[in-house]
């Protein structure tokens, strides 16, 4: 994967975003004591393989769509 990170500012995190983030985690960084930075990533693309077999298709993102 290649991309670009943004950093966000607290407030550009909304509180559902950070519901949302705790419960897939299984981790609320609001109960850390130190402050937890958040990022916004958006790959225009995804690729993935573990053998030379598996080349082929191996596009799973182009263009920010997902291709399966």
């Amino acid at each position: 994967m290649e991309s670009d990170a943004e950093a966000l500012t607290d407030d550009a995190v909304s509180g559902e975003t950070r519901d949302l983030f705790a419960e897939r985690a299984g981790c609320d960084p609001r109960e850390l004591p130190i402050p937890y930075k958040h990022f916004r990533v958006r790959p225009p693309r995804v690729q993935t393989w573990r053998e030379e077999n598996e080349l082929p298709g191996r596009e799973l993102m182009r263009d920010g769509v997902w291709a399966h």
